[in-house]
């Protein structure tokens, strides 16, 4: 048992009313050697059904980060997706499904999903 295994059957990340993420049916796979020395790190992470809104993310009105280097311990190195949507902030929804994210050795990360367009 190398790996603590967490789940949810929802997760809602800002105001509940108005979230900027709402996952379904969450998985997500700690490594204990990190968490013995304080430090969370997510090995896979799936859901059901993720819906990401950034304009909905709550600010500290201070100036965005030149690198996003601090959210490396936050990301999984595998993610999986059944469907999923990225809400712009008008609103307008861009749905993948089959979502496939997987972080590499060098640092890049490699993503694969599908999409359905409709004729005309």
């Amino acid at each position: 048992m190398l790996n603590l295994q967490a789940r949810s059957a929802k997760l809602v990340m800002g105001d509940p009313a108005d979230p900027a993420v709402v996952a379904t049916d969450v998985a997500v796979t700690l490594l204990w050697s990190a968490l013995l020395q304080g430090e969370i790190k997510f090995v896979n992470a799936s859901a059901n059904d993720l819906m990401v809104r950034p304009a909905r993310w709550p600010g500290s009105n201070s100036p965005a980060p030149d690198n996003y280097n601090f959210l490396a311990q936050w990301l999984p190195r595998r993610l999986q997706l059944q469907t999923g949507r990225f809400v712009t902030g008008d609103d307008n929804g861009y749905p993948v499904t089959s979502l496939n994210w997987q972080r590499l050795a060098n640092g890049h990360a490699e993503l694969v999903w599908s999409e359905t367009h409709s004729a005309g």
